[in-house]
């Protein structure tokens, strides 16, 4: 009798196992922090009165066919900064001063594959080469860390 008792305990504990792991892995579809569109400011690299608004949208795109967690992608939208620097590389510290901003409160970084940013309006980037005002493509982790 008392094999039996400690039999049953145990294919209950085993089953309570399996259960509670099922619904650890089922909670565990990646979603990202945020999944709505919103504004946040950065100040001009240039550490002038300047302001630019960025427009974030995140969207969540599915890996092909590899069995990985769903990545996310952020595009980020620079607009209405009159006289930024409109040299590359000051265009690059701003989209990375953007990312490095938007990232903070992200928990998740490993979520997330790349980062966008798009430099808009043509009176106000006069410089850029439409061609390429979305080119400004990065890896997030490597930007701000783990």
């Amino acid at each position: 009798m008392r094999n039996t008792t400690h039999h049953v305990f145990a294919a209950l504990l085993l089953i309570a196992a399996i259960s509670l792991q099922a619904c650890t892995n089922r909670n565990k579809s990646v979603k990202p922090s945020f999944s709505k569109n919103y504004t946040i400011v950065i100040q001009d690299v240039m550490a002038t009165a300047k302001f630019a608004n960025a427009d974030v949208k995140v969207q969540t795109i599915n890996t092909a066919g590899d069995g990985k967690r769903p990545k996310a992608n952020i595009s980020i939208t620079l607009y209405n900064s009159k006289d930024l620097p409109a040299t590359e590389k000051g265009l690059d510290s701003l989209a990375r001063r953007a990312i490095k901003i938007f990232a903070e409160p992200i928990t998740n970084r490993s979520d997330f594959e790349k980062v966008k940013i798009c430099f808009q309006q043509d009176e106000q980037f006069p410089k850029i080469d439409p061609a390429t005002r979305c080119e400004f493509v990065f890896p997030l982790a490597t930007l701000v860390g783990p």
